[in-house]
Formats: C-alpha cells, sequence, structure tokens
C-alpha cells in the first residue's frame, strides 16, 4: 500500500479501511494487558501525578508554588490553548471547503 503525502485523516482512514491495515497491525503488534492501564486506574494515581507535577512546577524546591513559578504553567497552558484553537479552525475550514481548494489530493497508487 502507498499513499502520496501530505494526506488528510479522513483519507487515511478510508485507506486503511479498504487493506484490512487495523487487523494486520494488531497481529504485528498484539494488546499488552497490565494491571492499571492509566495513571487515574488507582486511587494513588491521581496523588502521584498531583506529586509529579506539583514537583516539576517547584523550581526552588521551597515546597511553596510562587507567582513565578506558576506563571511557566500558565504560559505553556495558553500557548497549548491557542495551538488547539487553531487547529480546530483549520479542520472546519478544510471540513467547510466546497471548492476542494484545501484538500490535498491523497490517492493510493
Amino acid at each position: 500500500m502507498t499513499v502520496t503525502f501530505p494526506c488528510f485523516p479522513q483519507a487515511l482512514r478510508t485507506i486503511a479501511y479498504a487493506n484490512d491495515a487495523l487487523s494486520k497491525y494488531e497481529v504485528l503488534h498484539p494488546p499488552v494487558t497490565r494491571g492499571a492501564t492509566r495513571p487515574t486506574d488507582s486511587p494513588a494515581g491521581l496523588e502521584g501525578m498531583a506529586e509529579m507535577m506539583f514537583k516539576s512546577l517547584d523550581k526552588d524546591l521551597d515546597g511553596k508554588l510562587s507567582r513565578e513559578e506558576m506563571k511557566g504553567l500558565i504560559v505553556s497552558l495558553f500557548a497549548v490553548t491557542i495551538l488547539i484553537t487553531i487547529t480546530m479552525i483549520i479542520q472546519i475550514m478544510i471540513q467547510n471547503d466546497s471548492l476542494g481548494a484545501l484538500k490535498a489530493p491523497c490517492a493510493p497508487k
């Protein structure tokens, strides 16, 4: 299976279904079952995540979060929010493109 790039998710999904790619992937990469699969599955998971996040934010190791330490978190969250918003706007533009001007050709060879 050969795909030309750039390729949009819906076109890739169509190609993957047509070539039964999911079952082929599952044969090559069988799922591994473990205890708790997500950090939040266990009661200590949330506490552990909170502790890890606090330690990463507490730069001066004083056990408190100062305004400067929180500023880095706020700036990062703002940047992520902007990126998500831009991505959503682009996806809406592509979905609403009735003339097809924004869609890249993506056909299997």
